[in-house]
């Protein structure tokens, strides 16, 4: 009978025998993660489809851009092609004089119609249907949008001016009150918006809009109204006297 003399064949077969528990353990442990991950796939795929018979697919959520109320900022958040959106606002006023009498109205109708090309160039439009269609149909804002640079922009066609918050910031869930502050009603025309081509752009809290626009319509003006008739809200302008704007924003909670 021969006896193993080698020290590195004992040295060898030593450490096999040490090895095998833990490449043993080490491969049980891959299968324990490998079967956690599917039990977890399991469980996420499970919600969904629980969601989808429900009908409660997430919506997505709409930052204001540059002003804009989140409705009319929903084309730039679409990864590309056409977007639609929209509100309505039906108003009851009750009021404490009995020579008043209360009132109902289907105040206004509001369709969002937007599609972008690509990242850089974004249309979008707003229609408008004031007190149930019986009043006036307006196009309150049509314009191409030119993404440059998060500190310069184009944009250019029928515009809202960048004066005030509610003129551009003007959908209803969004400002205090039922109705639309009486400044920025009577003293800024709200919703003013003119033919012409505004630069936009910004850094953190700080952004800027500035442009030139058509003017305004003098024989308009009045002691009851100020200036609000003398817009020509994207018809019919007089191009002869173009006026210039600008506004510098500064957002102190962000």
């Amino acid at each position: 009978m021969k006896i193993l003399r080698s020290p590195w064949l004992i040295y060898a077969i030593t450490f096999a025998i040490i090895s095998m528990p833990l490449f043993s353990y080490a491969q049980q442990q891959e299968e324990e993660n490998e079967l956690h991950d599917m039990k977890r796939q399991i469980e996420i795929l499970t919600e969904e489809i629980e969601k989808l018979k429900l009908g409660a697919v997430a919506e997505p959520e709409y930052d204001s851009f540059m002003g804009l109320g989140p409705a009319a900022s929903k084309v730039y958040a679409v990864e590309k092609g056409l977007s639609i959106g929209g509100y309505g606002e039906v108003v009851y006023a009750n009021y404490q004089e009995s020579s008043k009498k209360d009132l109902m109205d289907t105040q206004r109708f509001v369709l969002y119609g937007g599609y972008k090309y690509s990242d850089r160039i974004i249309m979008n439009t707003e229609i408008e249907f004031e007190h149930g269609g019986k009043s006036d149909v307006y196009v309150e804002f049509s314009y191409l949008d030119f993404l440059l640079d998060p500190l310069f922009n184009l944009r250019t066609g029928l515009v809202l001016v960048p004066i005030g918050i509610v003129n551009k910031y003007h959908e209803p869930t969004v400002y205090h009150g039922v109705f639309r502050p009486d400044v920025e009603t009577n003293i800024i025309p709200t919703t003013w918006r003119e033919i012409g081509l505004i630069v936009f752009g910004g850094k953190g809290s700080l952004s800027y809009e500035a442009g030139v626009l058509n003017g305004m319509k003098s024989d308009g003006f009045d002691n009851k109204g100020w200036v609000r008739g003398g817009r020509y809200k994207g018809g019919k302008a007089n191009g002869d006297n173009p006026a210039l704007v600008a506004n510098l924003e500064y957002e102190l909670l962000t």
